[in-house]
C-alpha cells in the first residue's frame, strides 16, 4: 500500500480483494485482526470504489532453513522439505469472527463484503473443515472454555494443566 505505484494500479481495476492474511512475517501468524483492520482503514483512504476483503480459512506450514529464512510453505500439498524447524500456522476461527463481527460494526468506506481464500475442502488438511467455516460465516455457534486438570506429580507436586475448548 505505500507503493508510489498504488494508485496507478488500482485504477485500472475494474474490482479490487484486499488479501489480510498471511501478508507479513509468517513468524506473526497466518493472521492478525489488528493488523487487518489497520490495513482496512489505509486501504479505504487510498480506494474509492467498492472492494472486498480476502479472509482465511486455512493453514500453512512454514519450513524454516538453517540461516533463519523460509525454505518451503505447505499449504495443499506437502513440499516434502522435512519435518526440521517447521511451524504449522492456522488461522484462527475465533479471531477471525471477532474480526469480521468489528468491521461490520463500523464499515470501513466502500467495503462491499468478505470473500474467502481456500475453501474447505475435503483433500486440504489444513483448511477449515466445512462445519467451522459455516460457523464463522454465519456468526453462530463459536463457543470457548477450559477445562482444567491436575495431576499428582509426588510430595506435594502438582502439574496444573488446562486445556483450551472450543466448540464450532
Amino acid at each position: 500500500m505505500a507503493s508510489s505505484n498504488m494508485a496507478a494500479v488500482l485504477s485500472q481495476a475494474d474490482t479490487v480483494v484486499l488479501q489480510v492474511h498471511a501478508v507479513q512475517n509468517p513468524a506473526f501468524g497466518l493472521f492478525n485482526g489488528d493488523h487487518a483492520g489497520e490495513w482496512l482503514k489505509r486501504f479505504a483512504y487510498l480506494y474509492r470504489k467498492p472492494w472486498y476483503v480476502a479472509l482465511p480459512a486455512y493453514g500453512s506450514r512454514v519450513i524454516w532453513g538453517q540461516d533463519g529464512h523460509i525454505l518451503s510453505v505447505e499449504s495443499e500439498s506437502p513440499s516434502l522439505m522435512g519435518d526440521a524447524n517447521a511451524h504449522e500456522l492456522m488461522a484462527d476461527p475465533v479471531e477471525v469472527v471477532h474480526f469480521t463481527q468489528a468491521v461490520e460494526r463500523s464499515p470501513p468506506a466502500g467495503l462491499a463484503g468478505w470473500v474467502w481464500f481456500r475453501l474447505p475442502t475435503s483433500e486440504d488438511r489444513r483448511a477449515w473443515s466445512p462445519q467451522t467455516w459455516e460457523t464463522v460465516l454465519t456468526h453462530r455457534g463459536i463457543k470457548i472454555g477450559f477445562r482444567v486438570d491436575v495431576q499428582i506429580e509426588g510430595k506435594g507436586l502438582y502439574d496444573v494443566v488446562l486445556t483450551r475448548l472450543r466448540t464450532y
